[in-house]
């Protein structure tokens, strides 16, 4: 361990520490550790694997199979955001070599000095570019195993000039061609989900209002000691839509399914999509479920994800979809403003679905 190395150093960066164990305030407690049976994943076989939906006729592309259509589609993405949270999907339009450089750059990035990165160092979580090491680490007590780029784009923001890294040189034009193709892939699978929830195409859309984007780059480094700690502690993600891209040959993402952890294996080519607890708690009544899940780590390798967010405009009054409320069916969640639901989720630890449970009526 890096001599005179504390928590206070742990909140700027962890992979330029030098450490060489596992520090107290990154020990997780017993029952968020993982069990012998989380760490057998990684080797054994599922029974049940995420779905992998091929989402070229939602895209105005010449469908893969001849024999599926967008109905078809429509049905599977629904189906499994009402029974599973989480789906990947192929031929979702944005090609291998984009994500290959996206990955790339982000890795780039996490290895540039640790004083080229600090200078986006910040605990304001409204700061447009935020780096820093765990989740909330002025609240987490015990912190995650990673470090994070924060990105956010903000329609309040496109009168000022948006602030972009400046290195690695290649971020900006390699990070804006990939939010603006997963963006449109984002407005396609809600448009996806509104019409298979009977709400026509354009509804969700119109609720979420300007919408806000986020992109985030997760690191995590290899870790002496990987049953101790936790790459990204259990959550559900509090907005609308999450894309995410992973290292193809590096397992890390679980996902929590009828009280078991499920690993997220790669497929080639594939995203990650999973529905926040805007769309569960308050657009659907509960119908589409927001799923708690974590990033695990490992002894051996490095590991890069590039999340981005695709959530409700920070001023929108989300409440249930009159559709979706009745006598049998009362809203399960009070109505919140997004911007407070936020706020309310960083001055909290990240535990679970804690903060969507705090909404119940």
């Amino acid at each position: 361990m890096a001599a005179g190395w504390n928590k206070l150093d742990g909140a700027k960066a962890l992979v330029d520490s030098g450490i060489d164990g596992v520090p107290d305030f990154y020990v997780k407690p017993l029952d968020q550790r993982l069990s012998p049976q989380d760490l057998e994943l990684h080797a054994g076989e599922q029974e049940d694997e995420v779905p992998v939906i091929d989402v070229s006729p939602l895209l105005d592309s010449k469908p893969t199979s001849s024999d599926r259509s967008k109905e078809d589609v429509i049905a599977e993405l629904l189906d499994a955001s009402e029974r599973w949270g989480f789906f990947q999907v192929i031929n979702h339009g944005i090609g291998s070599d984009l994500t290959r450089r996206m990955l790339a750059v982000a890795h780039e990035f996490f290895q540039l000095p640790l004083a080229e990165k600090m200078v986006f160092y910040s605990t304001d979580i409204d700061a447009a570019v935020r780096y820093g090491t765990s989740f909330n680490p002025l609240k987490d007590v015990f912190l995650d195993w990673q470090d994070n780029l924060l990105h956010r784009f903000l329609p309040e923001r496109r009168d000022q000039p948006h602030p972009w890294p400046t290195k690695p040189s290649a971020y900006e034009l390699i990070a804006g061609e990939f939010v603006d193709q997963a963006k449109f892939l984002a407005r396609h699978l809600l448009r996806a989900l509104s019409e298979g929830l009977g709400l026509g195409p354009d509804y969700l859309e119109g609720e979420f209002g300007e919408h806000n984007v986020a992109l985030r780059l997760n690191y995590y480094p290899p870790c002496p000691s990987p049953e101790l700690a936790i790459g990204l502690s259990s959550h559900s993600d509090v907005g609308g839509l999450t894309i995410l891209l992973q290292d193809s040959d590096i397992v890390g993402l679980q996902v929590k399914v009828q009280e078991k952890w499920k690993t997220v294996r790669s497929v080639p080519g594939a995203l990650v999509i999973n529905i926040g607890d805007q769309l569960q708690q308050i657009y659907s009544n509960g119908k589409l479920k927001s799923v708690e899940h974590r990033a695990i780590v490992n002894a051996d390798k490095a590991r890069v994800s590039v999340g981005l967010f695709y959530d409700p405009a920070s001023d929108v009054r989300v409440s249930p979809i009159p559709k979706f409320v009745d006598t049998e069916h009362p809203a399960a969640y009070n109505p919140c403003v997004f911007r407070e639901y936020l706020k309310n989720l960083y001055s909290k630890n990240l535990v679970g679905k804690e903060l969507l449970e705090s909404q119940r009526k």
